[in-house]
């Protein structure tokens, strides 16, 4: 495995070569669009129980160096605040490489089954997602999206979820790295500088929430995210841990520890920037699930790079800003 310290991160080879040093391995299972995707750049595929994201070189690099083997003792605590990493694969037949359209039913595109007796109201969820803003943009994405070759399998954070409530939020006060262009520069700099990431390191960028009295899901996209300032950020978390039937204060304090403890590890680790990375949050919405979970973990590395023995402040405040935020919430009742 290659080491990333010791050179400027637009010297490392990021290239397949450099960061696999076996032939990736085939992809032969049909991808279906991953129906509880609610924010990002590119579509995600749902397939075997994993979810498949369209390769980015740097972002196998991170993952190549936190899953090897022989990975440094400074590394192991970023796998607990990831997705397992399951390898890059290869899909042979590029033709045979776009996504099948979903259309079973179920909520969001029918990958959870109904519990027996139970009526399926969840089309509406569907329609919802489909005709908001990130909706749209996500069809659009698919439809445009070149083949792919590559894949990156990654553990599908959902999956042990029956209704899972996911929160999606941006990390940092800076969401691009050193090889940008400078017309991207300036365009996400403008992007900080407009909404809660300037002044708070943290924005929404997608949610949903299972409206239980209804049998559907509240969707909020990353348009919407951008849009707010602090106090609605606050009433959007808010709105995130409630059902309809009142705030959720056990998944509030749980969720609250863990940021907690995610902070402490990313206020001592200097090994990387989390530039451009987000938050994932997710519990489960049906109250009736026996011992109901939840995750926090940490997403998208496109844009990480090795920060040579200093902190990520701005992944810090993100972190710290959570924290105070759910602070509120249960305080407020």
């Amino acid at each position: 495995m290659m080491s990333l310290m010791g050179e400027h991160p637009q010297n490392v080879d990021c290239g397949v070569s450099a960061i696999y040093n076996t032939k990736p391995a085939p992809l032969n299972e049909p991808l279906l669009p991953f129906e509880h995707q609610v924010g990002g750049h590119s579509a995600l595929s749902h397939a075997a129980g994993r979810v498949w994201k369209p390769m980015i070189k740097k972002e196998v690099t991170f993952y190549q160096r936190i899953w090897a083997e022989e990975s440094s003792p400074e590394c192991l605590w970023i796998r607990d605040w990831t997705p397992r990493y399951y390898g890059l694969f290869e899909r042979e037949e590029l033709a045979e490489d776009r996504v099948t359209p979903q259309t079973s039913s179920g909520p969001l595109g029918g990958r959870v089954t109904e519990k027996p007796g139970q009526r399926e109201g969840s089309r509406g969820s569907e329609v919802q997602k489909k005709s908001s803003p990130w909706g749209k943009k996500l069809s659009e994405i698919r439809k445009r999206q070149k083949p792919m070759r590559l894949y990156v399998c990654l553990e599908d954070l959902t999956a042990k979820f029956y209704r899972p409530c996911i929160l999606d939020v941006k990390l940092g006060v800076r969401t691009y790295d050193d090889d940008a262009s400078p017309e991207k520069k300036l365009r996400h700099q403008e992007k900080v500088r407009n909404t809660t990431s300037g002044k708070y390191g943290v924005r929404l960028s997608g949610m949903q929430v299972y409206m239980r009295r209804e049998g559907d899901y509240l969707f909020r996209d990353k348009y919407h995210g951008r849009t707010l300032k602090r106090e609605g950020l606050v009433t959007s978390f808010r709105d995130f841990f409630d059902n309809g039937d009142g705030l959720r204060r056990d998944v509030v304090s749980r969720c609250k520890s863990k940021l907690e403890c995610l902070k402490s590890y990313v206020d001592a680790q200097r090994l990387f920037y989390f530039y451009s990375s987000s938050l994932l949050i997710v519990y489960e919405g049906d109250e009736e699930v026996t011992k109901p979970s939840v995750d926090v973990r940490m997403i998208d590395f496109a844009h990480t790079q090795p920060s040579f023995d200093r902190s990520d402040p701005g992944c810090s405040l993100g972190v710290s800003t959570l924290v105070k935020i759910l602070d509120e919430i249960l305080e407020e009742g």
